[in-house]
């Protein structure tokens, strides 16, 4: 089977080179309300989804990434539907409007996870300096 992969051109990159990075932001325990909105925060499991709630704030968003950077730190989950986001989680989306689908993102993560062959370092993450390297040798699907 043919491989587009193996055409690719891997390179180095900062994140923020290819995406938009934004804050979540902080809604506490006591001042959640109960609701049928999924609010993701710093977590490894249940898709990044801590509770569901009813009010919003300025992280009210859909189809991005949830990456952690408290708690579960780089733990990242692709989030689809509409939710809110804790002030524990960055919210990450491709600037280019063609990556911006479930297809690009769940790609992402596979390619984050270390599926396939891939080799991929995240340094200075406390600070959001964040860079991904990918070696040549990636091939996700054989």
């Amino acid at each position: 089977m043919y491989n587009h992969f193996d055409k690719a051109d891997w390179k180095e990159f900062f994140l923020d080179e290819i995406c938009n990075i934004s804050s979540g932001v902080r809604l506490t325990k006591a001042n959640m309300v109960d609701g049928n909105i999924t609010f993701i925060g710093a977590t490894e499991s249940n898709n990044g989804i801590t509770n569901f709630v009813s009010n919003t704030n300025g992280s009210f968003n859909k189809n991005m990434l949830g990456v952690n950077y408290n708690g579960s730190v780089v733990e990242s989950f692709y989030n689809l539907y509409s939710c809110v986001f804790s002030d524990d989680v960055k919210r990450v989306s491709f600037k280019d409007e063609q990556g911006q689908n479930k297809y690009c993102y769940l790609f992402w993560l596979f390619v984050k996870s270390g599926g396939g062959k891939s080799s991929i370092t995240l340094r200075n993450y406390p600070k959001m300096n964040k860079i991904f390297k990918v070696v040549e040798s990636f091939y996700p699907i054989r």
